[in-house]
């Protein structure tokens, strides 16, 4: 039971990869959806469910930022940006056809 900054719906955004630029300034955060999520709502309604999990990480950033500056040695933590990981979303919505046609 996490912290519910990062849970929608009681399921927790994942973070799946992690790529810190030459400097160590920028870190991308990159996230996937809860997958109940995206198996329970029409195509229609997951990008709006998207931008929203978003809007709340890029908001809440700060706090998540003072979280790994307290546990670095880095005299300036790096800078936390998050985008949607649409490698992994991709593999979830191809799998999201393959139910909705039967062809599992």
């Amino acid at each position: 039971k996490g912290d519910p900054t990062y849970m929608f719906w009681g399921e927790p955004v994942l973070i799946t990869r992690c790529h810190v630029n030459k400097n160590k300034r920028i870190a991308l955060l990159k996230w996937q959806a809860p997958h109940s999520i995206l198996m329970n709502k029409r195509e229609s309604q997951v990008p709006t469910y998207l931008q929203a999990i978003q809007d709340r990480l890029e908001t809440h950033a700060p706090m998540l930022q003072r979280r790994v500056h307290s546990r670095l040695s880095f005299y300036y933590p790096p800078k936390l940006k998050f985008t949607k990981d649409d490698e992994g979303m991709q593999e979830i919505y191809d799998f999201m056809e393959e139910v909705k046609n039967n062809k599992l």
